[in-house]
């Protein structure tokens, strides 16, 4: 009698999400494809879907996605998000954000890895452990991602870091050769995270706007890769021998299934009230009936196949049929209520992706680039083949309208069946520069105070703004030091914002990194106007996080310093050159030490480090591929120069740099930053520059209409530039702020 019912119910359903997937198709919506799987099932309502395509045909764009990643990518409106990994000891865990329509870079966020991964001798290499394999998720408003290092973070669709969390820290590392794999999910309220490996174990419900634990519910220690699957008020998981239920609002488990063997990899796919388990064990593949309202513990196995296994793709339910595709890519199509097996055909290869449903057919999408399309239903039918020339595997595929976007380990690509794709695989073989563009005009209104020798800094989509002199050269006393801390955010139409009043410096260093804002150094005027100058340079290390509007003192400088600059390769913070100024009749200390500080620790210590072979004031300081250039600046000899030097990390050694084109004075008072690879530096004449690829020259960029010195430069993105305040050679400060394309004609 179940049986009977059990089969009326999978008709009916059918012929519902027949009809449904008919209806969605028919209004052409933009379907988002917004977390693994999409929404867990791998199906897809995006209308027009390609069915044709190769190196040549429908590819719209691709571009490199730095460092690497084993992730797919998730897709909301316009939107395209995906996570990756950087650094060779997979310390750098990045979330980048591309538009869908051309592929263009949106932003990019890094973050420092808790956890850390060490080569041993079992292991070897990383192409055996997982590099950023947990998929993201997406909603209308923010992007969540957890990587395998133990960081579970949430930006906005403008990579704002809303909140961030680290696992590790919290329950501690995570053990296992292989890595965490386990994709999030998420519904209206809450992330779900599971942790599956050698140590403790646990289910986490995460609140999305406040990045808190909703519940935590502990698992015995099982290593898995799988995803955790909604099904309604319930979350289901298929972790190493057992199959588990759980209450999305308590998280307190409703049923269990165990005795499971090779369900380590596949997803539960969930249609109705019935789970299906893929296996990579024969007979281990099976139909479990459940309640769907999670008032009762009660299950049923419906069935077992003994011939269908899944491998790293879990199984897809498409109108009563079951796809499964095992790990030599052979595929297997069986009766969702029997559980027979209907057909069994080898592909064009094995699969890490798992297979996708859409009105067109069933997507198969092989590791090696080729992509075998098949009729959905109870015969196989080859629809056709379309290859794609990839360098390393291919692990995900997320869908649009009209679009599919694959991800290989290191390049997003998309194919598109607009009979006008953007691109062509083939074009965009070209260097990284000339794939991007500017996303939007960008005007930033004027800064309401006229400030030079003041800090600036880029962080989360903002651009930071503390201190500075706000009177005539050379005029120093505590009215004229500007006191009031400002940031505003980087889009057009948005106001400067007051951070509250902060202690007067200038000739002080403002850096960002990992979501923080860091000010070193600088000196302070202790006299009113009208009495007798009283400027005394500072040890000041402070910190401001601006999730929580605080700064906190860190380590003092070991020596009080001002007119210097500082500047961040990786995680580490470098300060160079300055002097300590002198009190009464002592002279002013020009500084012959320079000293580094590793932000990744939670307590950062100075460090002394190598110092420059002259003695430096008022330069540039930029970073390019870890090295560190000093540009210009004034000597011992109170004279301007335009010679430069750059450190080497790896030898400790300085060495000398190309010096900068113009006069003297124009590498007094000057500001530099890595701006896409390049460093780009503005000079008292008016003249921006920046350093060839190779290192040794100079190239010319155009001019501003008006130079400064005693001002700031900083990075919008890998093109666009921010050059704000200081002075002009006939002593005008400005205030307005300048939003400059490195790239435009």
């Amino acid at each position: 009698m179940f049986h009977s019912c059990f089969y009326i119910a999978i008709v009916l359903g059918l012929l519902v999400s027949q009809f449904s997937l008919a209806q969605k198709s028919s209004n052409h919506a933009n379907d988002n494809w917004a977390a693994f799987r999409g929404d867990g099932t791998s199906l897809t309502s995006a209308a027009n879907v390609p069915s044709t395509w190769s190196d040549q045909q429908n590819v719209a764009w691709s571009v490199a996605v730095p460092g690497y990643g084993q992730s797919s990518p998730v897709i909301w409106g316009d939107q395209v998000f995906v996570t990756t990994m950087q650094g060779d000891n997979k310390e750098t865990p990045t979330i980048a954000c591309f538009k869908l329509t051309d592929g263009t870079e949106v932003w990019k966020k890094e973050f420092e890895a808790s956890q850390k991964f060490s080569p041993t001798k079992d292991i070897g290499t990383l192409e055996y452990v997982t590099r950023s394999a947990p998929t993201p998720a997406v909603d209308a408003s923010h992007c969540y991602a957890f990587f395998e290092s133990g960081e579970l973070i949430a930006t906005d669709h403008d990579g704002i870091t809303k909140w961030q969390r680290s696992l590790v820290k919290e329950y501690g590392e995570f053990k296992g050769n292989h890595g965490i794999g386990s994709s999030i999910a998420i519904n209206e309220h809450a992330i779900f995270v599971l942790v599956a490996h050698e140590g403790p174990s646990y289910l986490l419900a995460v609140d999305k706007s406040s990045g808190k634990n909703i519940w935590k519910t502990d698992l015995n220690p099982k290593v898995s890769w799988s995803s955790p699957t909604l099904a309604g008020g319930q979350v289901i998981l298929s972790v190493s021998g057992t199959v588990q239920s759980f209450d999305t609002t308590t998280g307190k488990q409703i049923w269990s299934v165990g005795n499971v063997e090779g369900n380590t990899v596949a997803s539960i796919t969930v249609h109705d009230n019935v789970a299906f388990v893929g296996s990579s064990a024969r007979d281990q593949n099976f139909a479990i009936r459940f309640d769907a309202s999670g008032k009762s513990d009660q299950t049923e196995v419906l069935w077992r196949n003994n011939e269908a296994t899944s491998s790293f793709g879990s199984p897809l339910y498409r109108d009563g049929q079951l796809y499964y595709i095992d790990k030599g890519g052979v595929a297997f199509g069986v009766d969702a209520v029997t559980g027979k097996t209907l057909w069994k055909e080898r592909l064009s290869g094995s699969s890490w992706a798992s297979p996708i449903g859409t009105s067109a057919g069933i997507y198969c999408f092989s590791k090696e680039g080729k992509t075998d399309i098949l009729a959905a239903g109870p015969e196989f039918k080859l629809l056709g083949t379309n290859t794609l020339s990839v360098a390393d595997k291919l692990y995900g595929v997320a869908v649009a309208d009209s679009r599919f976007v694959v991800r290989t380990g290191s390049k997003l690509i998309c194919i598109s069946s607009d009979p006008n794709p953007v691109q062509t695989l083939t074009k965009l073989q070209e260097p990284q520069a000339q794939l991007s563009k500017t996303q939007q005009p960008l005007e930033l209104p004027d800064f309401p105070a006229s400030v030079t020798s003041f800090g600036a800094a880029v962080c989360d989509g903002y651009l930071y703004v503390y201190g500075g002199n706000q009177g005539d050269a050379h005029s120093y006393s505590k009215d004229l030091q500007n006191n009031v801390f400002r940031r505003v955010k980087l889009e057009t139409n948005s106001d400067w914002e007051s951070l509250g009043e902060v202690p007067r410096r200038q000739g002080m260093a403002l850096v960002s990194h990992q979501g923080k804002v860091y000010r070193v150094g600088g000196f302070e005027a202790r006299n009113a106007a009208g009495e007798e100058e009283e400027i005394v340079s500072t040890t000041d290390f402070e910190v401001y996080d601006p999730n929580t509007s605080k700064w906190t003192q860190l380590a003092p400088l070991p020596e009080p310093r001002s007119s210097f600059d500082a500047v961040i390769a990786g995680n580490m913070l470098y300060v160079v050159g300055g002097w300590s100024l002198g009190q009464g009749d002592e002279e002013s200390q020009w500084h012959k030490t320079a000293w580094q500080a590793d932000l990744s620790q939670a307590t950062p210590e100075w460090r002394p480090m190598p110092a420059p072979p002259e003695s430096r004031r008022a330069f540039a300081l930029a970073e390019l591929h870890g090295k560190i250039y000093l540009l210009g600046g004034m000597g011992e000899n109170a004279k301007p120069t335009t010679s430069a030097f750059v450190f080497d990390s790896s030898n400790q050694k300085w060495s000398a740099a190309p010096a900068l084109p113009g006069e003297a004075m124009d590498g007094f008072g000057s500001s530099a930053f890595n701006v896409g690879g390049r460093i780009v530096i503005s000079t008292f004449s008016g003249q921006v520059l920046q350093l060839s690829e190779d290192g040794t020259t100079w190239e010319v960029l155009p001019e501003l209409e008006t130079g400064r010195f005693f001002h700031r430069l900083v990075a919008l993105d890998e093109n666009r530039f921010i050059i704000l305040g200081g002075s002009s050679p006939d002593s005008d400060k400005q205030t307005s702020v300048l939003v400059i394309d490195r790239m435009a004609n």
